[in-house]
C-alpha cells in the first residue's frame, strides 16, 4: 500500500525489479482467470456452475489483489523517480536526517486498507485451498488439468513468492479476515443445498466433504474444522512475517531492505515506509 513518503527500498531486491515481477505475474494470473472462466463457463461441462467453488472465489480475489498491489507499486516507483528529479544536487543526506514516521492503522487510506485486507485473505486462502485440494479433496498430480493446476498450485507459488519478497505484514490480530471469508462460504454451501443447488454432475453438494444430504454430521464437522484451521494458517504466516523481516535485516546482501520495524502483533505499524506495503 502506498504512503506519500516512499523509500527506495523493498525486501531483497530493487524496487524496479520487484515492479517487473509484479507486472509479469499480474498479467499472467489475470490472463489465466479469463481463460478459466471462459473455458469453465462456456466450453466445459461446468456451464453455470463455475462460481460455486471456493477455489474460484479465492482466485478471483487473488487476481484483484494483484491488480491493486501492482498499481500501488507502479505509483511508488513513479513517485520515487519524480522525487529524484526534485532533489537539489547540493543537498547532503545523512542517516540521522532520514525521516522515521510512525504510521498507525488509522492513518492508512481506505484504498490501502482494502489492498492490505485482500492480500491478507489471499495469502492464507490460496495456501489453504491448494493444500486442501491435494489432501482433503483427494486430488492428485496424476490427474493433470492445466486450469486446476493454476487454481490449485501456481497461485500458491506466486503469492508465496510475493510475500517473501515484499514487506507486507501479516498481523496476528487480522486472523478474522480469511476466517470471515471461509465462514461466509460455508454458510453459502448450506443455503445452496437448501435451495436445491447441485454441482456440475447434478449431485446435491458442491464438495463431497460438505454433503449435507447424505452425511450431515460429517459435513458439519468438516465445516467446523475448516473454520478453525483457517486462523491457524494465518497465525503461522504471522510468525513467518517476523522471521522473514528478521532474516532480511540480518542478511541484507543487496542493500535493498528497509530496516524500519513492523510490529506484527497488533494493528500498529511503526517506523515503516510505503514500499513495505507495495
Amino acid at each position: 500500500v502506498i504512503f506519500e513518503d516512499c523509500s527506495d527500498r523493498v525486501q531483497w531486491c530493487p524496487l524496479w525489479l520487484f515492479l517487473c515481477f509484479r507486472l509479469i505475474v499480474t498479467g499472467y494470473v489475470t490472463g489465466w482467470l479469463i481463460a478459466y472462466i471462459t473455458n469453465r463457463a462456456f466450453v466445459n461441462e461446468r456451464k453455470g456452475k463455475t462460481f460455486i467453488f471456493l477455489s474460484v472465489w479465492v482466485y478471483m480475489i487473488f487476481t484483484i489483489t494483484l491488480l491493486l498491489i501492482t498499481f500501488n507499486t507502479c505509483k511508488c516507483f513513479a513517485n520515487k523517480l519524480l522525487r529524484r528529479r526534485q532533489i537539489p544536487t547540493h543537498t547532503e543526506t545523512s542517516v540521522s536526517s532520514t525521516p522515521q514516521v510512525s504510521y498507525e492503522e488509522d492513518s492508512i487510506s481506505y484504498m490501502e486498507k482494502i489492498a492490505w485486507f485482500l492480500y491478507t485473505v489471499s495469502l492464507t486462502m490460496n495456501i489453504m485451498v491448494t493444500a486442501g485440494y491435494y489432501t482433503a479433496a483427494g486430488a492428485s498430480f496424476d490427474d493433470f488439468d492445466v486450469f486446476a493446476l493454476h487454481i490449485h498450485g501456481i497461485n500458491a507459488l506466486i503469492i508465496g513468492a510475493d510475500f517473501l519478497l515484499s514487506q507486507i505484514p501479516i498481523l496476528f490480530l487480522h486472523f478474522y479476515f480469511p476466517t470471515l471469508l471461509v465462514t461466509v462460504y460455508v454458510m453459502f454451501t448450506g443455503v445452496y443445498y437448501a435451495a436445491g443447488g447441485t454441482d456440475h454432475d447434478g449431485r446435491p453438494y458442491i464438495y463431497p466433504l460438505l454433503d449435507y444430504k447424505n452425511d450431515l454430521g460429517k459435513a458439519i464437522t468438516m465445516a467446523i474444522v475448516v473454520v478453525i484451521v483457517t486462523p491457524v494458517i494465518h497465525c503461522i504466516f504471522s510468525v513467518v512475517t517476523i522471521l522473514r523481516d528478521y532474516v532480511a535485516r540480518r542478511y541484507d546482501c543487496c542493500g535493498c531492505t528497509d530496516h524500519a520495524s513492523v510490529q506484527s502483533g497488533s494493528g500498529e505499524i511503526r517506523h515503516t515506509t510505503d514500499d513495505n506495503y507495495s
